[in-house]
């Protein structure tokens, strides 16, 4: 994947994803459209996303309980 890397990225900037998911079925395997997205970027693009979504899952919890517009995420239930 290395030494093709440079002759794939011309597809990525002129090509649809259904286009270029012909042209390299091997991205349809999503570990290596992410090994991929390393090589092209140099960050492992499941870390980076997995930490945004966290922290914008968060902040969106955090803020509708501010505004009350959900109640408490864990109700107590009495037991016996």
């Amino acid at each position: 994947m290395e030494r093709t890397l440079h002759a794939r990225t011309p597809l990525y900037k002129t090509s649809a994803a259904a286009e270029l998911f012909q042209q390299c079925p091997f991205l349809k395997v999503p570990c290596l459209l992410l090994y991929e997205m390393k090589l092209r970027f140099g960050q492992d693009l499941d870390l980076v996303l997995s930490s945004y979504l966290h922290n914008a899952a968060e902040k969106i919890v955090e803020k509708c309980h501010m505004e009350k517009k959900i109640g408490p995420l864990v109700k107590s239930v009495p037991i016996g």
